[in-house]
């Protein structure tokens, strides 16, 4: 199978949470990219560890690339699931606070670190994959709190020019001092304490910065 194009690289479907060879898949791939690095792995080497052919993991990812959006997108999907699901057009701040602190919890988690490690230790080299990590996290973090911004926006609580630039500045809010630190090797892991209360004044700014106001 010829090597797609970045876009295509990442432009895969998303298959039934029940598929059994799928997750296993994932699973493999997960331990192979964490444990040997990008460049490391080997899709040769993650089929035969997943039990399954080469030509089978071309099924679920046209590319090693498109393979990382698998697992960043397995890992991320489920984060902010009560915002894509949400049958009504509000979503109350507690439920928001709860996605940011389970996002902010696998980012800070082991798995978390080691991936943001090799996505900016290999980016230079694996420019693909580095687009493939980002456009999964994009997908399934950014976007769906984007939806809820806009969302806020139609509901004339929040007054956002850019929803998906706010989104992103919140998560940034979250996460990136945590994650940052980490890869640096110069804190420990937070307690969940610590992440409640962060995620707690990144809404407070986020919702200071850009709460409707009266003209």
């Amino acid at each position: 199978m010829p090597m797609p194009e970045s876009e295509e690289a990442v432009s895969v479907p998303r298959v039934a949470k029940d598929d059994q060879t799928y997750a296993r898949l994932v699973a493999v791939a997960r331990a192979e990219f964490l444990g040997s690095g990008f460049a490391g792995a080997t899709v040769a080497s993650i089929a035969a560890k997943a039990g399954i052919s080469k030509k089978t993991v071309y099924q679920y990812a046209a590319s090693k690339e498109a393979l990382m959006y698998e697992v960043v997108a397995d890992a991320c999907q489920t984060l902010f699931s009560a915002i894509f699901t949400s049958a009504s057009s509000d979503l109350v701040r507690s439920e928001v606070a709860h996605c940011l602190i389970e996002f902010c919890l696998l980012s800070t988690s082991e798995d978390g670190v080691t991936a943001h490690r090799l996505a900016i230790g290999e980016a230079r080299q694996f420019p693909k994959m580095a687009q493939a990590y980002k456009d999964a996290l994009e997908a399934y973090v950014i976007e769906p709190l984007a939806a809820w911004v806009r969302r806020q926006n139609d509901l004339g609580r929040l007054r956002a020019d850019d929803p998906k630039l706010a989104a992103d500045m919140l998560a940034c809010m979250v996460v990136s001092p945590f994650v940052r630190d980490l890869s640096l090797g110069v804190r420990p892991k937070p307690t969940r304490d610590e992440i409640e209360r962060t995620v707690s004044t990144a809404l407070n700014l986020f919702h200071a910065g850009v709460a409707a106001r009266l003209d």
